[in-house]
């Protein structure tokens, strides 16, 4: 009820406005494709209390892991709310020229279908760009414009304060000014925060998963196959991941089974030899964290050779104590990493703002010290893409961090410790059983 009454009085407020004169029709060549959409249910739900009915502009921040589906979240927010706006405008905001390009076309549509308004009349389209983003962001802000949606994606390399990184994009610069419309905007960086941020997260259940592949594999009655769900469990709710090994599988009469054992065995190659997916613009899995990876390296190397010691650790529960002994080691990095939790926190933080790493309390309550963890496909691409030459050192450092990581037992609840190092010595027990770690004269 309480919404019903804000809507009556948004109607009265605008009431003799036509809003006809703003309508522009959907024009789903500036949208990505997102076929096979499955689940997301409360993300949409969310999204949909937090856009409409308000008074004031509202907008939503999407952000998550690369190939997580921030855009075709947004995507199928649009179709299923298109009903509810006049106006509908893609924006491609990885880039500076990419957002002045995409305001040019979305003046090309108001003046195609509301030359009544007039604001736009003797713009040259193919003079300023920076005066054709001014003359679109004055339309956004015309009384009674009041029901347009615009959707910035890729938003991955956000300026921040300090930054000397011309090729950032400040996106203050491209929003109206008015109170007024609804926004969404899709990044990888948790530092964007023009709106109410909305973390995508990892499909949570193997359901959803089985839809996606099923979907894009085209191949019917998976939902009991063992074989099916094995590779749906080590793919780990990634909707890229899915979708790639069932393009993959599409057209090859490989066995689930088979894919896993490929998977598992020869990652990069599987990767490179997939379909391209046009719903994710064409990004495959070893290629869509690589340009996160750079900016992170940018701006701290630790950080970036964190993510790459990584590989030589299991995928789950990173913690400061587990690196403690990397500081004698004579590397700049490393000892910049291990000076002390501090610069640790700083290089793991920079990891987790752009959805590398996440927290994992829950291992960490095994200890007194919080845990960190990479999904299960990141892990994979720092193994075969970061570390795509084995590093005997890199090997060696991780090895004797766990060893020396290993407790007394006089050492107060000393089988807490044990316990939450046993994955990580699970992974080092078959580095060294296959010859892949040289443990002669190692010493911890």
């Amino acid at each position: 009820q309480a919404l019903r009454r804000l809507e009556e009085e948004i109607h009265k407020l605008y009431k003799g406005v036509n809003l006809e004169q703003f309508a522009v029709p959907l024009n789903l060549a500036s949208f990505p494709e997102a076929a096979e959409f499955v689940a997301r249910e409360e993300e949409l739900s969310k999204m949909h209390g937090l856009l409409h009915g308000h008074s004031s502009r509202a907008a939503v921040v999407l952000h998550g892991l690369g190939g997580i589906g921030k855009t075709q979240l947004a995507v199928e927010y649009v179709r299923q709310h298109k009903e509810k706006h006049t106006a509908i405008f893609w924006l491609n905001a990885n880039d500076e020229d990419s957002l002045r390009l995409s305001f040019r076309t979305i003046a090309q549509q108001i003046l195609e279908h509301c030359p009544s308004t007039g604001i736009l009349g003797d713009l040259d389209l193919e003079g300023d760009l920076n005066r054709v983003v001014n003359a679109v962001k004055a339309w956004f802000s015309l009384r009674g414009n009041t029901y347009w949606l615009i959707i910035f994606d890729n938003y991955d390399n956000p300026q921040t304060p300090g930054s000397s990184d011309r090729t950032t994009v400040d996106i203050r610069r491209y929003l109206p000014e008015s109170d007024h419309g609804s926004i969404i905007i899709t990044t990888r960086s948790a530092r964007v925060s023009q709106g109410w941020r909305l973390h995508v997260q990892k499909l949570a259940g193997l359901e959803d998963g089985l839809k996606i592949l099923a979907n894009t594999s085209r191949r019917k009655g998976i939902e009991d196959d063992p074989d099916a769900k094995a590779l749906v469990s080590k793919l780990d709710g990634l909707p890229l991941a899915l979708s790639t090994a069932g393009a993959y599988l599409k057209h090859v009469t490989t066995s689930f089974a088979e894919y896993l054992r490929l998977y598992e065995a020869s990652w990069l190659k599987l990767q490179r030899t997939s379909p391209t997916l046009s719903s994710y613009e064409d990004r495959s899995l070893y290629t869509t964290w690589q340009v996160t990876f750079d900016r992170i390296r940018e701006q701290n190397a630790a950080s970036a050779m964190l993510l790459k010691l990584w590989a030589y650790f299991d995928k789950q529960d990173m913690w400061f104590g587990l690196l403690k002994y990397a500081g004698s080691v004579d590397d700049e990095w490393i000892q910049k990493l291990t000076e002390d939790e501090l610069s640790f926190n700083e290089a793991v933080r920079l990891l987790c703002e752009y959805g590398l790493a996440h927290l994992e309390p829950s291992l960490g309550q095994l200890s007194r010290s919080i845990g960190y963890g990479v999904h299960s496909c990141v892990h994979s691409w720092t193994i075969s893409v970061l570390n795509n030459e084995w590093d005997d050192s890199m090997a060696q450092l991780a090895l004797t961090c766990v060893a020396s990581e290993v407790p007394s037992r006089d050492v107060d609840k000393w089988w807490l410790l044990e316990q939450r190092l046993l994955q990580h010595v699970t992974r080092h027990e078959k580095f060294v059983r296959n010859s892949k770690v040289d443990i002669k004269g190692m010493e911890w």
